[in-house]
């Protein structure tokens, strides 16, 4: 039965235009039957039989009018078994919604609808997947009466769609994975180079910071003992005052390796007792601003940023010679930011800032932390080190 023939209201024409340009093996058998005279109606039945591509009318209400020759051979189902039956029929019942829709656009609008992807079921049971196109077609009257489709067999492309998917998943679990081990592996070297500056501090200030107050006491001893010179009495002088500072400077400095500031105080406390040690010790201005309530910070986030500031201020003292260090702690609606700038110098030409081991150390406590950290010129062309972490992390 041609295509003419079962649905009377398509023109010749319209029917061609439709059918159009279909696969080289089929136009292959065409010219190797050319020596048969055939009419229009034959040469598109023999096109519809022979295509990959099923061709169907549907009614607006959603009935199978019209299919191909082809459908049995594509899906099982014999034709007559098709015809003046619900779409749904056939259809994956979880896509009957898109189907639905798909079509109701085509009703409403008048226009031609494309791309709508489905399952449809073969007659043994096995799913396929099928892509369609439909077009409206309207009586002399303007009524819309039917809509002609063309339905593609896409389960090729959705096999390989879902092995990319799988892939893409196991790539991403791979990276995960790979992102989980580094993170520990990072973690558990410091937190052994944590331990080790523990007890270096630890023992700095159990002998190093005993010795030289022994040491300053005997040049006190010594002084009055004797009857030294005026010359001698000033070296003296020297030596203890020498001996004072150096145990001032150990006594901070053990400080600093045991973080004893952080485990007597909050972190607020923490850092006032950081800033004003530190603007005796460089003889420089820092100025610290926290909006973060106690609450917020664990005490690993706590410890990572007692030492990021305090590596980002010792680099801006020694590299970028400030005199002045503003550091901003702030609490966003999804972060934490910390902000560490300076009135030294500027930063160096792109691509030419030394990744040194205190920078190294700052990125390292940072992805610990779930953040990033950037370096770029703030206000006035001055370093400004920023650190973002979620509050997820």
């Amino acid at each position: 039965m041609s295509l003419s023939a079962a649905i009377p209201f398509i023109s010749a024409g319209v029917a061609l235009t439709l059918l159009g340009l279909l696969l080289s093996r089929v136009m292959f058998r065409l010219k190797r039957h050319s020596a048969i005279p055939l009419d229009h109606e034959e040469r598109n039945a023999l096109l519809i039989d022979h295509a990959e591509a099923i061709i169907y009318t549907i009614s607006p209400k959603g009935l199978m009018t019209y299919v191909s020759a082809n459908w049995p051979r594509l899906l099982g189902h014999p034709s007559e078994q098709v015809v003046g039956q619900s779409f749904s029929r056939f259809v994956y019942p979880e896509d009957h919604p898109a189907c639905y829709a798909f079509l109701e656009r085509a009703v409403q609008t008048g226009k031609a609808q494309r791309g709508v992807e489905y399952r449809v079921r073969h007659q043994d049971g096995t799913l396929f997947w099928h892509t369609s196109s439909i077009r409206p077609v309207k009586d002399e009257g303007g009524r819309l009466v039917a809509c002609v489709g063309v339905a593609h067999d896409i389960t090729r492309l959705k096999e390989a769609q879902s092995s990319l998917r799988e892939v893409n998943r196991r790539m991403v679990d791979l990276i995960a994975s790979r992102e989980i081990e580094l993170r520990e592996a990072i973690a558990q070297a410091l937190f052994a180079a944590e331990g080790e500056a523990r007890r270096i501090g630890h023992e700095i200030h159990a002998t190093l910071c005993q010795e030289l107050v022994g040491l300053a006491r005997m040049t006190e001893n010594l002084k009055c003992a004797t009857m030294p010179s005026e010359k001698d009495r000033a070296l003296l002088l020297k030596i203890t005052e020498q001996s004072a500072h150096s145990s001032r400077l150990a006594r901070e400095f053990a400080h600093h390796l045991t973080l004893h500031d952080l485990e007597v105080g909050s972190f607020a406390e923490a850092m006032a007792v950081f800033t004003a040690r530190f603007e005796k010790l460089f003889g420089v201005s820092v100025e610290f601003n926290c909006g973060i309530g106690p609450e917020v910070l664990k005490d690993a986030i706590s410890e990572h940023l007692y030492r990021i500031i305090s590596e980002a201020a010792s680099n801006a003292v020694r590299r970028g010679r400030a005199r002045r260090i503003w550091i901003d702690l702030v609490q966003e609606e999804d972060r934490l930011v910390l902000s560490v700038s300076n009135d030294g110098g500027p930063l160096p030409e792109s691509g030419k800032i030394r990744d040194g081991l205190g920078l190294r150390q700052m990125r390292m406590r940072t992805r610990l932390m779930g953040g990033t950290l950037s370096l770029h010129p703030g206000e006035g062309g001055h370093t400004l080190l920023q650190i973002v972490i979620p509050r997820s992390s």
